[in-house]
């Protein structure tokens, strides 16, 4: 559900308005490679479909390290997930795997 948006300074109705009109272009392209590549279908159904391929992150605190491991990867992509990254031209891997020790802040 969309709710009115209230903004109090001219700049960020500005910003708004032009990341609405970024986001319309946006849809518009991805939408013609789709149409270009033969495939009909909409941005609510590929939005659908790509909500399935997660990214997760994982932070395991070690006292004995003062430290904490952080591990982040997407899930491995589905057949649908690779139809949509292949019409689009992007990587099947959507993000580059992190594994690493930060020390606590604490």
């Amino acid at each position: 559900m969309e709710r009115p948006i209230f903004h109090h300074l001219e700049r960020r109705v500005e910003t708004h308005i032009f990341l609405c009109v970024l986001a319309y272009h946006l849809l518009v392209c991805i939408e013609r490679a789709f149409l270009d590549a033969g495939i009909h279908t909409s941005w609510v159904t590929l939005r659908e479909q790509l909500s399935t391929h997660q990214v997760l992150t994982v932070r395991l605190p070690s006292p004995q390290r003062k430290a904490s491991l952080t591990i982040r990867r997407d899930s491995k992509p589905e057949q649908v997930h690779r139809k949509i990254y292949r019409v689009l031209r992007m990587p099947e891997r959507i993000i580059k795997p992190i594994q690493k020790w930060e020390a606590d802040s604490h």
